[in-house]
């Protein structure tokens, strides 16, 4: 997962990640995806 993808995803250039990305980064946190609906 490269950096610039979640810098847009965090400053709202991409508000819609898919859902590949959400499990990239929520594997590198070592959450469950549903973890970053909350």
């Amino acid at each position: 997962l490269a950096l610039n993808t979640v810098v847009k995803i965090e400053t709202g250039e991409s508000p819609n990640p898919t859902v590949d990305t959400l499990e990239k980064i929520a594997k590198a946190l070592g959450v469950p995806t549903a973890e970053l609906f909350k």
